[in-house]
């Protein structure tokens, strides 16, 4: 069963801007010294792969920007390392793909709301 599909895009769009956030003027050596924003980033991920894991397989379709598959083999590691996760991979996740997540998450989720404004109109 899925869960409200939009409520979980926006599960990840949030999480996914927090990371941005709170990766935001830091450096990959500061998830060395700061145990809190390490564990912060991979919160994040994991609400981001545990809600893209109630993501129905047409709703993917749609976001096709979006490596469905990535986030599946990221949620396996996150749940296979538990503490020893290489920041590496984290800091290169947040860094690098979650603001492309991002845009195309915010862009699907605002012309789905159009399109539910229309309908009740």
């Amino acid at each position: 069963m899925f869960i409200d599909e939009p409520v979980g895009l926006s599960h990840m769009l949030d999480a996914a801007k927090e990371a941005v956030f709170l990766a935001r003027n830091r450096q990959k050596q500061d998830l060395q010294i700061n145990q809190v924003l390490a564990i912060s980033l991979v919160e994040c991920l994991d609400i981001i792969v545990e809600a893209a894991a109630n993501i129905s397989p047409e709703s993917q379709q749609e976001l096709s920007g979006i490596p469905w598959s990535k986030i599946v083999n990221i949620r396996t590691y996150l749940n296979q390392t538990d503490f020893d996760i290489n920041l590496d991979i984290v800091w290169e996740i947040v860094t690098k793909d979650l603001p492309l997540w991002i845009n195309q998450l915010d862009r699907f989720l605002a012309a789905d709301s159009r399109a539910a404004l229309e309908y009740k109109s």
